[in-house]
């Protein structure tokens, strides 16, 4: 379902919301380039409250523009999945690792002012920011880092001590108030229903190897659709065990409820003399079904991308079958890109 569909669906809290929902959509239908900072009156922005497993602390970062700590997120800059931005904005602002949706479904609206300002070394004029805002639940005991360039600061709060924190009085009495609210109303009704669950991504372990091998089991069923030659029958064992904690080599896994649901492996590749740098190899990723559009796979490639750089490697590559079409989109969404062709030819054999 696009942005758009999402919004015109979306069934506003207070009158606030549906005022903005209003304009929001008004915008979306009126401008070809509100995704991007090239409409200078109005552009989308994701933004994201971001509460821990037990609800009973939010994320925050003091930003530097505004001068005030305040919930986390930033522009589309042309990406239209408002979600995958709003994590890739937690992750990259507060340092966290282990974040997840709470829901996919929008969590707010706001319509947001923007003072003119400089920005590096530009003015840019007042305009405004079309929010969509995402409930996010990460893991608080991830180490917390800045990221200079736009804040000098990130920390948990109570929900009641994130709203006195902030200095923008409008925003704690009409945006940080009502999520709070919000949040509150999801928990509870989501308890009632049993699926508030807790998510956890780490490096892999030996004692994980045999459910690894499940997921690549599944991994290459999965593939059969797309390469005949592949044995649907195939069972993988013993396949990852020795290259756990080796040198040059990275696996990763995600729990959903104490349960491995999700994982990726990648080596480092050099050839010394020919190779001026080592190439990041992403060999396998996978998610169970149940699992998929979590933003999970976005989340194992975020730690892999620092595993790369820490060993200097150029860049990361990865192969995928060329009718696989759901994996091509997630990888295009994650900026990779075209730039090698891997041809086969179909041989008779006798």
């Amino acid at each position: 379902m696009d942005i758009l569909t999402q919004i015109e669906n979306y069934r506003p809290y207070n009158e606030q919301e549906e005022r903005d929902k209003g304009l929001i959509l008004d915008c979306l239908r009126a401008f070809e380039d509100v995704f991007t900072r090239e409409n200078a009156l109005a552009h989308m922005t994701a933004s994201a409250w971001v509460v821990n497993e037990r609800f009973d602390r939010v994320l925050m970062a003091y930003h530097n523009l505004y001068d005030s700590w305040s919930w986390l997120g930033g522009h589309a800059d042309g990406d239209e999945d408002l979600l995958a931005v709003a994590l890739k904005e937690v992750c990259e602002e507060s340092g966290v690792k282990n974040v997840r949706p709470a829901s996919e479904d929008i969590f707010s609206l706001e319509v947001l002012t923007v003072d003119g300002h400089m920005k590096r070394g530009k003015y840019v004029s007042s305009h405004l920011h079309l929010n969509v805002t995402y409930l996010l639940v990460a893991d608080d005991t991830d180490a917390l880092t800045i990221k200079p360039d736009e804040n000098s600061g990130v920390k948990w709060f109570t929900p009641e001590g994130a709203v006195e924190a902030s200095s923008e009085k409008w925003f704690r009495e009409h945006i940080y108030n009502k999520l709070n609210e919000k949040m509150r109303q999801f928990r509870r009704e989501n308890e009632r229903k049993g699926e508030i669950r807790g998510m956890k991504l780490r490096d892999a372990t030996t004692a994980d190897a045999a459910r690894l091998d499940t997921l690549l089991t599944r991994l290459i069923h999965d593939e059969v659709q797309y390469d005949s030659n592949l044995n649907g029958s195939y069972v993988v064992t013993d396949n990852y065990r020795d290259r756990i904690g080796l040198e040059g080599h990275k696996l990763l896994l995600i729990e959903d409820g104490g349960e491995i649901v999700a994982f990726l492996y990648g080596f480092l590749y050099e050839i010394p003399g020919m190779l001026a740098k080592p190439i990041a190899i992403l060999d396998a990723l996978y998610v169970e079904k149940e699992h998929r559009r979590k933003g999970y796979a976005s989340q194992l490639i975020s730690v892999f991308k620092p595993f790369a750089e820490e060993n200097d490697a150029c860049r990361i590559e990865l192969k995928v079958l060329s009718r696989n079409e759901a994996a091509l989109r997630l990888y295009e969404k994650l900026s990779f890109k075209e730039t090698k062709k891997y041809m086969t030819m179909d041989l008779q054999v006798q």
